[in-house]
């Protein structure tokens, strides 16, 4: 059994897409980039509208939401750390710009 999809493509998980993409042997390109070369883009195209590749594909609306938000957190608190801030202060990175509208309704109270 081939550990390839399609036999060719190297499967693998895009951290900045969060889901998982096919890696074209040929051009090094994967199916979340947006490049592809004449041998992989069909078989690119296949496997998007094949596949369900992203964790939120398989949770309730509930579940989705959570999630989103776990990864929302995430990205806060890396940029918290490079701040050097020990913790969170939500209301102080709002203060500071570091919050989008969609982060406030997720974490602070109305």
């Amino acid at each position: 059994m081939s550990e390839r999809w399609n036999n060719k493509y190297i499967v693998d998980w895009c951290h900045l897409c969060d889901s998982a993409v096919i890696i074209c042997p040929q051009c090094h390109n994967s199916s979340c980039s947006g490049g592809a070369c004449s041998k992989c883009s069909s078989d690119f195209d296949n496997f998007n509208k094949s596949f369900k590749t992203r964790v939120q594909d398989y949770l309730t609306l509930e579940e989705a939401l959570a999630y989103e938000k776990g990864l929302t957190l995430q990205r806060i608190i890396i940029e918290s750390i490079r701040r050097n801030e020990a913790s969170l202060d939500f209301p102080a990175l709002k203060k500071a710009g570091y919050f989008s509208e969609y982060d406030e309704k997720m974490f602070l109270p109305a």
